[in-house]
């Protein structure tokens, strides 16, 4: 059985679950072009830059292929299984942490289709990587490069905008989630200030987080109580209905 049988959501979760999930991503994406616009400005283009497709030509610019991009992901999603597997048998605060996000709504994504997984993931992978690397971290280099000298400076903005990209995961608060999600925002944020790649960064996260999703649904079918409890089916509609 798939984990889709195995654990069932109703229609009307996943249709909620799905849209919840394209409204923030929407809202992401539109926060980071607002900051593409600011770093064309701050680039020392002009502030009508956006009206002669500037912001268009960086974008492009940092768009490019690198090699690296077809490695990255083979090597966070090993490092992540190898950590998952260890700590998931041999320290109990994770397992705790874990299977309190599996009883909330990071316990419902997995069990979504992969016709909505990928192309959310790839979508989101855009936003984040719009927002935290090429926005946050690059204002924060050109900003802080007037005051230190550029590897100094390279180095604070990858730290403080990786910082930031933990924050807004609000869920991985404990100290192995702490470290797993600081590590891959570092490692993406080095990864664009060496490459300059922002395309890199954007596969290296759609493809990290479509290969933990799909991890999180083998697990689902092989470990013989995988919520250890209660089963997550009402998250994104009860969220709907608190907001009302």
């Amino acid at each position: 059985m798939t984990a889709r049988e195995t654990y069932p959501l109703p229609a009307e979760e996943e249709r909620e679950l799905i849209r919840s999930t394209v409204i923030s991503e929407a809202v992401l994406l539109g926060i980071g072009i607002v900051f593409a616009v600011m770093m064309s400005c701050l680039d020392g283009g002009p502030r009508h830059a956006f009206l002669e497709l500037g912001v268009l030509r960086d974008l492009a610019a940092v768009c490019k292929p690198h090699w690296i991009m077809a490695v990255l992901p083979a090597v966070m999603l090993a490092v992540l299984y190898l950590i998952d597997t260890w700590a998931m048998q041999h320290n109990g605060e994770y397992v705790e942490a874990a299977i309190r996000e599996r009883q909330g709504m990071t316990g419902e994504l997995p069990r979504l289709s992969m016709v909505a997984i990928v192309p959310c993931m790839a979508v989101g992978a855009i936003a984040e990587e719009l927002v935290f690397r090429y926005g946050i971290l690059g204002i924060l280099v050109i900003l802080v490069g007037y005051v230190v000298p550029g590897p100094v400076a390279a180095s604070v903005a990858v730290f403080v905008s990786a910082i930031m990209f933990w924050y807004m995961h609000a869920r991985n608060r404990d100290p192995w989630n702490t470290a797993v999600v600081l590590i891959n925002a570092i490692l993406w944020g080095s990864v664009y200030v060496f490459t300059g790649s922002l395309l890199s960064c954007i596969v290296a996260q759609a493809v990290y987080n479509i290969g933990e999703l799909a991890f999180e649904r083998v697990k689902m079918t092989s470990e013989p109580d995988y919520f250890r409890g209660r089963v997550p089916v009402r998250e994104a509609l009860d969220m709907q209905k608190n907001r009302r």
